[in-house]
């Protein structure tokens, strides 16, 4: 009772510092390492830092199914270009661009510090000179945006659970400007997916293909979001939709949204 009645009068500040603190102790305190593992047929070097990339990466994984999906419908292939919004370590990111090779292209963006420094860690581990990581958030336009820093950080949707920074924002329409149109767009953005969204109105009539993880129950709503509002980007009369519930896949199509609320699921939409 009297710890709970001790963060409720605790100012928010004090309470980010102390979450801070608290995380960057249990990253000094992990045991370091680089590990090797083979990620859909490729073999990579990871640089595992925290607890989390230790979960996520410390193991041989299956082609994920939105790379397979893309393969075989020739989107994902030698020359393109992709822009991964939300990389997190940047371990997907390395897989696309092993995909797109040397002639072609990745983006990625993430906005946690920790994570940004990790990527590039493993992006030089495994001398993906094609692949161009930047240090911001994707979201509505550019600027500047408050971000969270847990270990998957997401951007602050003001409920103060983890330490807060200011990080770079950037839209899909200025990315666009910047490095050109991709082939496909990778979104994973925690929640902010329409929010995201909103700054994308040029890219949405010149993208063929996207992938998005909806965040449903898990942010999507926090953010004013929601599967009727995200889809609404996509309609169905200039896009072919398909969704699956897990990782694994196999992607199937989208005919029916009823039972998507409040989950978390897969979306891919491409260009009819």
């Amino acid at each position: 009772m009297l710890i709970a009645l001790s963060k409720k009068t605790m100012p928010r500040w004090l309470q980010s510092l102390g979450r801070r603190t608290r995380r960057e102790r249990e990253i000094r305190s992990f045991n370091r390492r680089v590990v090797s593992h083979r990620f859909g047929g490729l073999d990579l070097k990871v640089s595992l830092r925290d607890p989390v990339a230790e979960e996520w990466y410390d193991h041989d994984q299956e082609t994920l199914a939105e790379i397979r999906f893309f393969q075989d419908a020739g989107a994902l292939r030698e020359g393109g270009i992709v822009f991964d919004l939300g990389a997190h370590q940047a371990v997907v990111a390395l897989q696309l661009s092993a995909c797109v090779g040397a002639s072609g292209r990745v983006v990625a963006l993430e906005a946690n510090p920790h994570n940004a420094q990790v990527a590039r860690e493993n992006i030089a581990l495994n001398g993906a000179h094609n692949l161009t990581l930047l240090h911001a958030a994707a979201a509505s336009e550019d600027g500047e945006i408050a971000f969270n820093e847990s270990l998957n950080g997401q951007v602050d949707g003001g409920a103060g659970t983890h330490g807060v920074i200011r990080v770079p924002s950037r839209s899909v329409d200025s990315l666009i400007g910047e490095f050109g149109v991709p082939d496909i767009i990778y979104l994973d953005v925690e929640g902010f997916e329409c929010a995201v969204l909103e700054g994308a109105s040029g890219a949405l009539s010149q993208v063929k293909n996207w992938f998005i993880e909806v965040h449903g129950g898990a942010g999507l709503e926090k953010f004013g979001g929601s599967v009727d509002r995200l889809l609404a980007h996509f309609d169905a009369e200039r896009f072919d939709r398909y969704f699956c519930r897990t990782d694994a896949g196999p992607f199937t199509p989208l005919d029916d949204t009823r039972s998507l609320d409040g989950t978390r699921w897969f979306f891919i939409a491409t260009r009819t």
